[in-house]
């Protein structure tokens, strides 16, 4: 039976005779392959560097960093042999990229492994409920009114728990943030748990999310936090600076804005997520726009977009200027430092670094005359977020932000001619319908794509998301976020 199947997978024969002529011709036909796929080679680099994080991932013991680090360097070795070889003989050309995908498999399985160690940091052991807790506030994540805020406290003294066990990170939830600022020194009557396991075989992996973010424990504060000592100038710059910036634009939203629809507008502005009431939330995803909630390269975009066009707009107005300088590559500098402001103010979530990748390559290569956009691109930028963070791979906002990515550049890459040709001359009105045209075959073309990782992750697909996203998004990029900007 196995020579049967082998037969007419390789060689379409029947008998043991075909079945091993198709064995034989089988590396002949892989190589063939190769060769043709040898241009596109850096488009498979994430993709076998992505594969072996994945396996680390899914093992369920530690291998031996000596033995993957051993494996690497054997493969580093022959990739340099075959690399010398290739300049004389062109099927070593081809097995030396069979060698170089076999190094990304190991290095991303190496890298995640080194990944995890480096953030390895104690975990609560058992639930602990009332306790001391002394620590610096890190960061303050605003709820709704109702359920009050969240502390990130670091350099944690905790009753009942010797040092070499006390968790780097804690989160707590309070009832009331007031007169708490970032970088103050706070003590809180709290009760603490350990990370929750899944609740469910392959379910979203909230120790794991904890793991990588070096929290410990969570827990509720029993009273108000105590404040011991506030954060002096020195300590303050010493901490992010973005942070109390982004708080403050939220203050000023929840001044102007009754309390749902504030929530809101703070998610699309500054990625702040969490006061946003259920039933609003629940609206948005049925609708098809939760991708505006989460910055992302809409939004990255966008900024860089509107500042991009509006400082040439400014500098084309002094003609002497724009004659003599190439405003258009100063204009693409702008627009990178306002990219690069934006993403550090939000937080820099998975999803808006690998924006801020693209973006700044489109604006460098803007900048350099070089084809702005291209799947070359994207391959970069998924290499650069799994070199900084592995774990993203196991994550939805990597998947879908990728897989949305990748198949809308795929497609105007394959179907540009059409749109140069729609565009070329286009009318006022033509215009318009292009535009409208061009954001339904985007919705399409997106939706497709992370339909079965939104399944997968979330068991929920959004049927409206078409006419909702038609609506919704000449409002987002022509109203909302130039008057944000």
């Amino acid at each position: 039976m196995r020579d049967d199947l082998f037969s007419k997978i390789l060689c379409r024969g029947d008998g043991p005779e075909h079945s091993l002529k198709g064995l034989r011709q089988f590396p002949t036909f892989v190589l063939q392959e190769l060769s043709l796929q040898r241009q596109d080679l850096l488009l498979w680099l994430p993709v076998f560097m992505g594969a072996g994080i994945a396996v680390y991932f899914t093992l369920k013991s530690e291998p031996h960093f000596a033995v993957l680090s051993a494996v690497f360097i054997l493969a580093a070795l022959l990739f340099g042999l075959f690399y010398v070889w290739a300049q004389r003989d062109e099927r070593q050309a081809i097995w030396r990229d069979v060698i170089l995908l076999g190094m990304m498999f190991i290095f991303g399985a190496a890298l995640a492994q080194w990944r995890t160690a480096y953030v390895e940091a104690p975990v609560l052991k058992k639930k602990m409920s009332p306790v001391s807790v002394e620590g610096t506030i890190e960061n303050i994540d605003r709820l709704s009114l109702k359920d009050g805020s969240r502390l990130i406290l670091r350099d944690l003294q905790i009753e009942r728990v010797d040092t070499e066990d006390t968790p780097k990170k804690v989160r707590i939830k309070v009832r009331d943030d007031s007169g708490l600022e970032i970088g103050d020194r706070v003590k809180i009557l709290a009760g603490l748990n350990p990370p929750s396991a899944p609740v469910a075989p392959d379910a979203f992996d909230f120790q794991r999310y904890a793991f990588f973010r070096q929290i410990g424990a969570f827990g509720f504060a029993y009273n108000m936090p105590e404040v011991l000592k506030s954060g002096d100038e020195r300590q303050r710059r010493l901490l992010p600076d973005f942070e109390p910036v982004r708080l403050k634009i939220v203050h000023r939203i929840d001044a102007a804005l009754p309390a749902e629809q504030a929530a809101v507008l703070s998610a699309v502005i500054t990625g702040e997520r969490a006061a946003i009431p259920e039933k609003a939330q629940d609206a948005i995803r049925d609708a098809g726009l939760a991708h505006m909630l989460a910055i992302s390269g809409l939004h990255v975009g966008l900024v860089a977009g509107l500042i991009f066009f509006f400082s040439r707009f400014i500098m084309a107005l002094f003609p002497n200027f724009a004659v003599h300088h190439p405003i258009k590559k100063y204009a693409a500098a702008v627009a990178l430092c306002g990219a690069v402001f934006y993403t550090l103010l939000v937080g820099m979530p998975i999803t808006a670094f690998r924006a801020l990748l693209m973006t700044g390559l489109v604006l460098v290569a803007v900048m350099l005359d070089r084809v702005a956009i291209s799947l070359r691109m994207v391959a970069l930028a998924a290499l650069i977020v799994m070199i900084f963070s592995p774990e993203a791979v196991l994550g939805a906002s990597f998947q879908m932000s990728f897989a949305a990515v990748g198949a809308l550049v795929a497609f105007y890459e394959y179907t540009r001619p059409f749109w140069q040709r729609m565009n070329r001359g286009a009318s006022a009105i033509k215009k318009v319908f292009l535009y409208v045209q061009g954001v339904t075959v985007t919705t399409i073309v997106a939706s497709i794509a992370t339909a079965p990782f939104a399944l997968y992750h979330f068991q929920h697909l959004a049927v409206l998301s078409l006419p909702a996203n038609i609506v919704a998004m000449p409002l987002l990029a022509f109203v909302v976020m130039p008057a944000a900007i």
